[in-house]
């Protein structure tokens, strides 16, 4: 039998819009996440930027196609980008069968929507995370410039 042992991973879990049933599970303190999602973003918005305004050559249903296609494949390219940032399965976590340049109630995509929501959380928890390992670095500073005092008395005294 496999020995386990546990340990904090930094890893938290989102329940998104509150259901259990869908939960994006990530460390936002991890150093390398946040460049990566900043990348992706970027990303993301390069190719909607390249959508540009889609005016089909006439009303046939092979226009139509022409559009759904380029829609649709800029879709699969945000949620792999997505799910390198996460994890694979993280974009059906979060979007389900939604695509994800499909516009919600407040005029943005539901990909803008979720960076938004999720960047404010992130804020929050790197800014609690910093205080608390603040907390820690402090105690341990003043125990060195304790140290340090000491030393100096300690030197002082031997040099007269």
């Amino acid at each position: 039998m496999t020995e386990t042992f546990s340990f904090d991973s930094g890893i938290k879990e989102y329940a998104i819009n509150g259901d259990e049933n869908r939960v994006l599970k990530v460390n936002v303190t991890d150093v390398n996440f946040l460049p990566r999602l900043y990348d992706s973003f970027l990303k993301a918005q390069e190719l909607v930027k390249n959508i540009g305004t889609y005016e089909p050559k006439d009303a046939s249903i092979e226009a139509l196609r022409e559009g759904i296609d380029k829609i649709s494949g800029i879709d699969k390219a945000i949620r792999s980008g997505f799910d390198e940032v996460f994890y694979p399965g993280a974009a059906e976590t979060v979007f389900g069968q939604m695509n994800v340049l499909s516009f919600v109630g407040n005029g943005n995509t539901i990909y803008e929507s979720f960076m938004n929501a999720f960047i404010s959380k992130m804020e929050k928890e790197i800014k609690t995370n910093s205080e608390e390992s603040e907390k820690k670095i402090s105690k341990y500073r003043d125990a060195y410039n304790k140290q340090k005092e000491n030393f100096r008395a300690y030197v002082g005294r031997v040099a007269k």
